[in-house]
């Protein structure tokens, strides 16, 4: 992964009063629909507005095997129900509002869903691109135009209209100067992965009146969308539930479902993301919060909490990558909802560590097989690793060195981890996309 890069691991370490701060800004961010047809949607807006042109005529589009995984099978928001890279691409192209960012489809209007599907779309994945990678050409009646995204979800690395390059200046004035920043993304990812359990509660401390704005501002959109989400579920309810007792992880788990799978039916609400993923920001979120007003903490311990969680899952994804064989809620998000449970019953650094230990020990090798409904599924396991890790592990007094990938120190056993991710599960996304493939002939 990009965070083991020589270049980047010998980066400087982001000064600690400014990262939580820093942080928040690049990876707790709002987006409409699953993150990646988000992309190619932003990409295709970006082409077709270099061009001028008031026609799309067609589109071509190639990105990563993971990214083309990933918009396979998902619904796309402001589309009627359609799912797939290819509305995506047209929706983003016929809107042509590339300042929108990753919220783009929020432009689609009754016109432009009537023109979509009669857009002409190439895609395709470029199986020797290994980081998130999105290309973009657009053909319009006033010429071609062409985007490309490399590194992260909206990084914008080239634009060109008829095949002529924007010079560095130019590129510069097309990135949204309110979206993320990608050396901050790295560089307070690249921090985190150094620091100690003990250094991140540390940082929770130092939070901006704004930064708890922008925790509360997101914390209030992804339970809107669980709302939202347990609205469709109860409305195609075919039957009673078999008599599964209600307590307060039952309901958390319904809640954090609920909203993945409200995102991940194409649902036109918004959520924010956290390390690139709106899943992860939803499954993240939403225990803590809930556990956290179920035990009456105050507001400023809420948000800190919270703060607290996605630091965690920043640590964790410097291991995973932020699109990854592996899947980021049990991996990134159950550690990250430990960590916050345990620090909120006052457990120490120490005690943090071993549950961390717990929930990977109980999670490590679960694979992306693709963004889609089964998304909710993984995240009700990745709540249930996080209970059993907190509340019941930790009082049998487990001890988990030299147990597997587990050694004396966690920091260490996290790079067996990312090596086990890395180069295990190397082969897991090409057997994903050929099952795919399979699918669609059938």
């Amino acid at each position: 992964f990009f965070f083991r890069n020589s270049h980047l691991i010998m980066s400087k370490v982001t000064t600690a009063p400014a990262l939580v701060s820093r942080f928040l800004r690049n990876h707790w961010v709002r987006c409409l629909g699953c993150t990646e047809p988000a992309s190619i949607a932003l990409a295709s807006a970006h082409a077709a507005a270099i061009t001028g042109g008031d026609q799309i005529k067609s589109i071509r589009v190639v990105c990563d095997p993971r990214l083309f995984r990933n918009c396979h099978a998902v619904g796309i928001p402001c589309s009627n129900g359609a799912h797939g890279l290819p509305i995506a691409a047209a929706l983003g192209a016929l809107v042509r509002k590339p300042e929108l960012g990753l919220q783009v489809l929020e432009g689609v209007t009754p016109e432009v869903l009537s023109q979509a599907h009669d857009v002409e779309v190439h895609h395709d994945y470029d199986p020797d691109k290994k980081d998130l990678y999105v290309e973009a050409e657009v053909v319009t009646d006033k010429g071609v135009g062409r985007a490309v995204f490399s590194g992260g979800h909206q990084h914008l690395v080239a634009r060109e209209k008829d095949h002529v390059p924007l010079t560095p200046e130019q590129l510069s004035t097309c990135q949204d100067p309110a979206g993320p920043n990608r050396t901050d993304q790295i560089d307070t990812l690249v921090s985190l992965r150094k620091m100690s359990f003990a250094d991140i509660i540390a940082l929770t401390k130092d939070l901006t009146d704004a930064d708890r704005e922008h925790i509360r501002r997101g914390w209030a959109c992804n339970r809107a969308i669980v709302h939202e989400g347990l609205r469709m579920l109860s409305e195609q309810q075919t039957r009673p539930d078999w008599g599964l007792s209600e307590s307060l992880q039952t309901t958390i788990t319904r809640h954090v479902t609920a909203g993945v799978y409200a995102r991940m039916s194409g649902c036109n609400s918004a959520v924010y993301a956290l390390c690139g993923s709106g899943n992860k920001g939803i499954c993240t979120s939403v225990p803590v919060a809930m556990q956290a007003h179920h035990m009456h903490l105050p507001q400023s311990e809420v948000e800190e909490s919270l703060a607290l969680a996605f630091l965690v899952a920043g640590k964790m994804t410097s291991y995973l990558g932020e699109v990854s064989s592996a899947c980021g809620l049990p991996q990134a998000s159950s550690p990250a909802i430990t960590a916050a449970y345990v620090h909120m019953r006052g457990g120490t650094p120490k005690e943090i560590e071993d549950c961390v230990k717990y929930v990977l020990a109980s999670t490590i090798g679960t694979v992306c097989d693709g963004a889609g409904k089964g998304c909710m599924l993984k995240a009700a396991s990745a709540v249930a690793a996080a209970c059993h890790s907190t509340m019941l592990f930790p009082a049998w007094g487990i001890d988990l060195t030299h147990t597997g990938i587990f050694g004396d120190d966690l920091q260490d056993s996290l790079v067996h981890f990312e090596h086990l991710v890395d180069e295990g599960l190397r082969h897991c996304d090409s057997q994903v996309l050929r099952a795919m493939h399979d699918q669609d002939a059938a």
